[in-house]
């Protein structure tokens, strides 16, 4: 009796260090998201009114945001041979992401396909899924049981709900009454847009905690 309540007390303590872990590494985000604003503020201080322009400040950190990601769950896929289809696949949504928000370079480069181009990053990763349905099912729904899955799923309310619709021309009328928007919508949408990528890129780091457990 005395060994199996031991036993019991190790599992429990396990459990807490397990707790405590996850705990202080949501609080070491919660830190890199500030530390995400504040560079965000000190590339306006030195930019000014062109920070949000094409190709400027603002945009190549949404690049680096994304491609953070897609290396990181990349390497997850790698590591993680449970997982490979899964990590695969996120990886192609983020180089998919990275492809979208060079539109005007590919608008110039393949005037046809232009940035849908990057569809293929999705595609590639669907097939080898498709083929292997079962396991990629099951990898779906260990997944949405993980914490990375709420981080990620908050992240795409950032991303697409608040970026495009607040950031939306017709809402910025409808509240600023003024013809001349161009830069509080720039503003609203570059900014939240980068964050979000922000959450994703933390999302990918506690995904791969999440895997290894």
């Amino acid at each position: 009796m005395i060994k199996c309540f031991g036993e019991c007390l190790a599992e429990m303590r396990a459990e807490h260090r397990k707790a405590l872990c996850a705990g202080a590494r949501q609080c070491i985000y919660i830190v890199l998201f500030f530390a995400a604003v504040l560079l965000l503020r000190l590339v306006a201080m030195k930019f000014g009114f062109r920070t949000f322009d094409e190709h400027m400040a603002v945009e190549n950190m949404q690049i680096v945001m994304l491609a953070l990601s897609a290396l990181s769950f990349g390497v997850s896929s790698a590591l993680f041979r449970d997982y490979r289809e899964l990590g695969l696949l996120l990886c192609g949504l983020c180089c998919l992401a990275v492809f979208r928000e060079l539109d005007k370079f590919f608008d110039a480069l393949l005037p046809l396909v232009s940035w849908k181009i990057g569809f293929i990053f999705v595609a590639l990763p669907l097939i080898i899924a498709f083929r292997r349905l079962p396991q990629f099912t099951r990898q779906v729904l260990a997944f949405c049981r993980m914490p990375a899955f709420a981080m990620m799923a908050c992240a795409f309310m950032v991303i697409i709900p608040m970026a495009q619709l607040i950031g939306h021309k017709a809402f910025l009328v409808l509240v600023l009454q003024v013809e001349h928007y161009g830069i509080v919508k720039q503003l609203i949408e570059e900014s939240v847009e980068y964050l979000g990528y922000c959450m994703l890129f933390c999302s990918s780091i506690e995904l791969m905690f999440n895997f290894r457990r």
